[in-house]
């Protein structure tokens, strides 16, 4: 039905037209003004009528003007189940078969200086992971797949991604690794970069540098790598016996992980040592990769623990901001040193230590530095 009706639809689109109740006249951005009128006139498809109505339940009346009939595109469009917007900048009218289809075309804007090499996405917020997974429970996987189709990168970028989630499918494995590779040779570097990572993992090959080992073919990872400066989305995912499950999700406060930098693998690859960040701090766990527990946040507990040996230390930032470490290892199987500058007073008061911690009874020691 919708075939047969697309040639008139595709010949109204770009007709804009405000209606009026009987022969009218309508005056044209230029000026010029014309008049059009009203005949009572029906439209059939396929030798039965039909009747044009918006949306909202407004019926719809077509007029003629020189000899052609026209009718509203919004209710036209409407009439077959179609959204359709109106952009006032670009004076365009935009009409979308689906929700979805709206939803991955807008996920974000298009930069103006957009080159086509590389996407930069600040923070993928939860509001984003919400409703895709809104779409997904309402109306299954496919959703993912309708967004690699988008003519957005970020939709695509996107939903190569959220595709490794379905591993443990095979036949949603093997599918998405069929749409997953034309991305291979994508010009834009995030896109490109997004897929090999994906088809890494969906191949099952592991061969990617985002991807941590652990003890018994352990395999940890998170998504989104290297979509912005600081790293990628703050989630952790496990395949374990073949099987993914999420790992551990950090707090909004952790928001960036850094894969090839700031992960630390234990001498006997059972546990890892994650550092996450903001743009204003770092955060520090370890999470065993046994039984999937993760210890407190370790530089939360040496701001702590130097403020207890300080009692004139006070309002430091929520959260430890400001506060930062690095030159973590290992020093055995249970034990992590790193350094670390602590902030306090807003920032008054710089703590330059060096911090080891064991996560068997959760012992912190620290030493200053100068």
């Amino acid at each position: 039905m919708f075939k047969q009706w697309k040639g008139f639809l595709l010949g109204t689109i770009f007709t804009l037209i405000i209606m009026a109740l009987t022969c009218t006249v309508f005056a044209a951005v230029t000026g010029t003004s014309i008049t059009v009128c009203y005949d009572n006139i029906k439209i059939l498809l396929n030798g039965k009528e039909i009747e044009i109505r918006y949306a909202n339940g407004h019926k719809v009346e077509p007029f003629s003007y020189n000899g052609t009939t026209y009718v509203p595109i919004r209710g036209v469009a409407e009439s077959f189940n179609k959204i359709v917007e109106w952009d006032e900048d670009s004076k365009q009218v935009i009409i979308y078969d689906t929700e979805i289809d709206k939803f991955w075309d807008t996920l974000v804007n298009i930069p103006e200086n957009y080159t086509g090499l590389d996407i930069y996405w600040k923070h993928i917020d939860n509001d984003i992971m919400e409703k895709t997974d809104y779409f997904i429970e309402k109306y299954g996987v496919d959703v993912l797949f309708k967004g690699l189709k988008s003519t957005n990168v970020y939709s695509q970028y996107y939903c190569i991604n959220r595709l490794v989630e379905y591993y443990n499918y095979d036949d949603i494995r093997i599918h998405a690794i069929a749409e997953i590779t034309p991305f291979l040779s994508n010009t834009n570097n995030t896109i490109k970069h997004g897929a090999e990572f994906a088809i890494s993992v969906l191949s099952k090959k592991f061969d990617s540098p985002y991807i941590v080992n652990g003890i018994d073919g352990i395999k940890v990872f998170a998504l989104f790598n290297d979509y912005s400066d600081y790293g990628s989305y703050n989630e952790l995912w496990i395949i374990k016996n073949d099987k993914l499950s999420k790992l551990y999700s950090f707090t909004e406060s952790q928001t960036y992980i850094d894969m090839t930098e700031t992960i630390e693998v234990s001498p006997d690859n059972d546990k890892i040592a994650v550092q996450t960040s903001t743009r204003r701090s770092n955060s520090l766990n370890i999470i065993d990769l046994n039984n999937e527990k993760a210890s407190p946040e370790i530089m939360k507990l040496a701001i702590e623990r130097v403020a207890m040996d300080n009692k004139n230390y006070s309002n430091t930032y929520p959260d430890g901001q400001y506060s930062w470490c690095g030159n973590l290892k290992w020093i055995d199987n249970n034990t992590v040193e790193f350094e670390a500058n602590l902030a306090y007073n807003y920032m008054e008061i710089i703590e330059h230590v060096i911090v080891k911690y064991n996560v068997l009874d959760n012992s912190l020691e620290y030493i200053r530095l100068y």
